[in-house]
């Protein structure tokens, strides 16, 4: 016995408003039983929306090509802030990206205003970047020494190039990094290219500028320059414990321990009987 089977409609209309039409509605996908749209119905074909296939003939498993995730509000003496708004009024700035002329502006400005607002507190500075220009870098550092506030500095993750000549440059004594912290020091690269000319003027601006950042580094660290200039020919990289005997960072920043006084707590507090 054959079956007929009529295609379902592609579009459904939901013109009439009486009982059995809304009842009809209810019944129909995207609708709660109560009638009112389902949300999470709109919200999942928006995820699926964010699925992609590799396309090769064969079908693979889904990937999620952006995370839906915001940066967090949280609350702040009374109102709710941006995370990083928060962490600046607690006086932390964070590098997290390769340094360019816009963000050494950004945080030259917000460490000029924190300094104007307390110069008898210390400010904190997170790295956590690779590489950036030399000269918005440089801006940073001379920022850095400027400033009435010492600046302690702390790497998260790795430090390369001129953000680990950042990094040195923090107050003695006060410069950490995380124990699985990578650092790297690199002459500075040029991108010279076109007349003769032009390149010989770059590279004698390349000399001028690797010759000061080395000077500076060896008062930071308090190695010769002569020996700086020798490690740095090829680059050089430092784990933590090599950063500390270099004069790059001072110490190691381990989390702290807790110690369990949940017993001692529950003697000393008074019963309930």
């Amino acid at each position: 016995m054959a079956l007929s089977i009529t295609p379902p409609s592609l579009r459904c209309s939901y013109a009439r408003t009486d009982t059995t039409s809304r009842s009809r509605a209810a019944d129909r996908p995207g609708y709660l039983r109560t009638g009112k749209r389902n949300v999470n119905i709109a919200f999942n074909k928006e995820v699926q929306k964010s699925l992609s296939w590799r396309s090769k003939g064969t079908a693979t498993r889904a990937r999620v090509t952006m995370m839906p995730v915001g940066v967090p509000s949280v609350l702040y003496e009374n109102d709710f802030l941006d995370i990083w708004d928060v962490l600046n009024k607690e006086r932390i700035v964070f590098i997290g990206d390769e340094i360019d002329e816009e963000i050494s502006n950004k945080l030259v400005a917000t460490l000029l205003y924190l300094d104007g607002l307390d110069s008898s507190t210390d400010l904190f500075f997170f790295i956590n970047c690779h590489g950036g220009d030399v000269s918005s870098s440089l801006a940073i550092y001379d920022t850095m020494q400027f400033l009435k506030s010492s600046v302690v500095t702390r790497c998260i993750g790795y430090a390369y190039d001129i953000p680990a000549f950042i990094l040195a440059a923090g107050k003695r004594g006060s410069r950490a990094a995380l124990p699985h912290t990578r650092i790297i020091l690199r002459s500075p690269v040029g991108e010279a290219d076109g007349k003769v000319d032009d390149v010989l003027n770059e590279t004698k601006e390349l000399t001028k500028t690797r010759d000061h950042l080395y000077n500076e580094l060896a008062k930071h660290t308090g190695q010769p320059v002569e020996k700086i200039f020798q490690d740095l020919t090829e680059g050089k990289g430092f784990n933590t414990q090599e950063a500390i005997e270099y004069g790059l960072i001072d110490r190691i920043a381990r989390p702290r321990r807790l110690f369990n006084t949940i017993h001692q707590q529950e003697k000393t507090a008074p019963g309930l009987g």
